[in-house]
């Protein structure tokens, strides 16, 4: 199999000797550069994790409005999670600031990653070298695009959906739920991209600084 690291034109790299000094600094830098990586990207998931829970609020409201006995049903178990499972009060800590609360939550969401993205590719082996950075990056601005456009359309469905109580004609309501949503996604969307470029720049780093030490 190839060398995860391999580009084309460039040797494989190969780590320090196991075990020695140069080895856990090769090792700390590699594996601390791939952490920040996602640490990057956190702050981008929550942001879409928000804006997909809105969508659903939505859905939840026109559901209230057209069943509300079913809905609420629904809707009963989760008012109770807060006194069902104490790990919610410890997520979003009361006693102490939203920027705490914030940094506890995308340090959590970054390790997550880090590990589940780390055991999925030592279970899968090894595979072919990475792309240039460019063509990495421009894929991944790709795939979030159409993410954030599946989102734009699912919102303004949600939003056309819900009770509307002024009761205005429907080509407003129509432009008022895509402009909306559109406006939210491409907002969403553009300030995503520095923590997207700043998460790969990250692992091409590593990537860079693993070729250095091994020499």
């Amino acid at each position: 199999m190839s060398d995860p690291s391999f580009v084309a034109g460039e040797p494989p790299v190969h780590p320090p000797p196991t075990g020695s000094k140069r080895w856990f600094v090769w090792l700390f830098a590699s594996e601390g550069l791939n952490y920040l990586s996602y640490l990057a990207l956190a702050p981008v998931i929550v942001s879409y994790a928000v804006f997909a829970l809105g969508t659903l609020g939505f859905v939840v409201v026109s559901g209230m409005e057209a069943n509300r006995s079913l809905v609420e049903a629904m809707l009963a178990p989760l008012l109770r999670l807060d006194a069902q499972y104490p790990w919610i009060s410890w997520v979003y800590n009361d006693d102490q600031t939203f920027r705490a609360n914030a940094l506890r939550v995308f340090g959590m969401i970054s390790v997550v990653g880090y590990l589940g993205r780390t055991i999925w590719t030592r279970a899968r082996g090894r595979a072919a070298g990475p792309l240039p950075f460019g063509v990495r990056l421009r894929r991944a601005a790709g795939r979030l695009g159409v993410f954030t456009a599946v989102l734009v359309v699912a919102m303004a469905g949600a939003v056309m959906t819900a009770p509307w109580t002024e009761g205005p004609p429907l080509w407003q309501i129509v432009l008022q739920s895509v402009g909306i949503s559109a406006l939210m996604g491409g907002l969403l969307f553009a300030a995503s991209l520095p923590a997207l470029a700043l998460s790969h720049g990250l692992r091409e780093a590593r990537r860079f600084v693993g070729r250095w030490m091994s020499r």
